[in-house]
């Protein structure tokens, strides 16, 4: 986790931001609850939103280690789970399959293949402007 602070520029979000948030999320859990009758659930969750939002509201600094793990937590996943997986997937699933069809068609749109009777690879541009590059890139911008 050391490498990951050297590296991150995400600041940390105020203790009571983060109590407001988590009493949101077990408000949730606990209307889940009710709606599907489990009431130990309600008594858990419920008490957990009273709580998170008490500290939340009169000393949110004893939110700052949850704060903290939470912020920790985050890093994990995204370092280590999120974005090798979602990655690998956009590979895959977009780029792998266009450089098949791109092969099956024998496609090669960077031509990259050596061609040995050739005195230059560079390509010769026919726009109509008669002038050349000079006018054709005059205002860029």
């Amino acid at each position: 986790m050391e490498e990951i602070k050297k590296y991150s520029t995400v600041k940390i979000g105020t203790d009571r931001g983060f109590g407001w948030v988590f009493t949101i999320v077990f408000l949730l859990i606990t209307a889940y609850c009710w709606y599907v009758d489990w009431s130990r659930g309600i008594v858990l969750f419920g008490l957990l939103a009273g709580v998170t939002l008490l500290f939340a509201t009169l000393a949110p600094n004893l939110l700052s280690p949850f704060n903290k793990m939470w912020l920790k937590f985050g890093f994990f996943l995204h370092f280590y789970i999120v974005n090798p997986i979602l990655m690998t997937l956009i590979f895959f699933l977009l780029f792998f399959p266009i450089g098949l069809l791109l092969k099956c068609f024998n496609k090669d749109p960077l031509r990259r293949k050596f061609e040995e009777k050739a005195t230059s690879y560079w390509i010769r541009r026919d726009d109509g402007c008669g002038a050349g590059i000079n006018k054709t890139f005059k205002n860029q911008f």
